[in-house]
C-alpha cells in the first residue's frame, strides 16, 4: 500500500475516533429525554455486546452508530419536535454511510483507497459532525481538510463509465427499496431491518456493477430474500422484486 493511501486511511480513522465522545453525548441526551429511568437498558443494551452493557468507556464508534441506527425513528421524532435541523429525514442515509466508512477504514485493502473516496468520505464525516454538533474544533478541522483535499486532488480519472454505473446502481437500489424501508423501521421485524442495513453496507463494499447484480439476483431467489420481500410487501413497501425489471433494463450487460 502506498504511503499516501496509509495517510488517508489513518486520517479518516482519527476523525472517527474524535467523533466518539460527541456522538455519545448526542445520543445519550436524546435517549434520556425519551426514557429518563430506562434509557440505557431500553435503547442501548439491546445493540451492544453483553460484556460492555454497563460501561460507556468500552463502547466504540461502531457500537454508537449501531445504537443510533436502530433507534433512528424515536431519535428523529425527538429532533423534529425539539430542534431545527433542515432535512432531518436525509440523515438516515448519512448514518448508513458512516457505518460503511467505519468498516471501510477498519478493513483496509490495497485497492480500496483513492483521493476520490477519501474526499467523499471526509465530506460525509463533516456532514455527520455538524449534525451531531461535534464542536467547533472538530468541525473546523474537518472543513479545513475538505478544502485542502479539494485543492490537492482532481477526480476526472475516477469518473469512468463503470464507476458511474456502479454508483448509480447503488443509489437506485438504496433509494427505491432499502432506505425507504429502513425509514419505516418501527413497523418492521427487527431482524428484517437489520438485514436491510447490512445489505446497504454490503453493496457499498462491492467494487463492480457485475458483483452488485450477482448479489441482487441471488437475493431474489434466496429464502431470506423472499422473507424480506414478504415483510416489506405486508407494510406496503417495495422489495427487490419490484425493481428487478428496471434493474435488468438499465444495468444488466447488453
Amino acid at each position: 500500500m502506498k504511503k499516501s493511501e496509509i495517510v488517508m486511511y489513518t486520517k479518516l480513522y482519527q476523525y472517527l475516533l474524535m467523533l466518539k465522545d460527541p456522538l455519545y453525548v448526542f445520543i445519550s441526551q436524546i435517549l434520556q429525554h425519551l426514557s429518563p429511568d430506562l434509557w440505557w437498558e431500553k435503547y442501548i443494551v439491546p445493540y451492544i455486546e453483553e460484556k460492555y452493557n454497563k460501561d460507556y468507556k468500552h463502547l466504540d464508534f461502531l457500537d454508537l452508530i449501531n445504537v443510533l441506527s436502530h433507534n433512528w425513528q424515536p431519535i428523529k421524532g425527538f429532533i423534529k419536535k425539539n430542534y431545527s435541523i433542515p432535512g432531518c429525514d436525509r440523515y438516515v442515509y448519512v448514518i448508513t454511510d458512516m457505518h460503511y466508512i467505519r468498516n471501510f477504514v477498519s478493513h483496509t485493502r490495497e485497492t480500496n483507497m483513492s483521493p476520490y473516496k477519501y474526499t467523499k468520505h471526509l465530506t460525509t464525516i463533516l456532514d455527520f459532525a455538524e449534525f451531531i454538533n461535534a464542536g467547533e474544533k472538530i468541525i473546523s478541522a474537518l472543513e479545513k481538510e475538505v478544502q485542502k483535499t479539494n485543492q490537492d486532488y482532481t477526480f476526472t480519472v475516477f469518473d469512468t463509465e463503470s464507476n458511474v454505473n456502479r454508483e448509480e446502481l447503488i443509489n437506485f437500489i438504496e433509494k427505491k427499496v432499502l432506505s425507504k424501508a429502513i425509514e419505516q423501521g418501527e413497523v418492521l421485524d427487527p431482524s428484517i431491518k437489520e438485514s436491510l442495513i447490512r445489505t446497504i453496507i454490503r453493496i457499498k463494499n462491492m467494487k463492480t456493477t457485475d458483483e452488485i447484480l450477482s448479489f441482487f439476483n441471488g437475493a431474489l431467489k434466496s429464502a431470506r430474500g423472499q422473507r424480506v420481500r414478504d415483510e416489506l410487501h405486508s407494510h406496503g413497501l417495495k422489495s427487490f422484486e419490484d425493481i428487478a425489471e428496471e434493474i435488468t433494463r438499465k444495468y444488466s450487460p447488453k
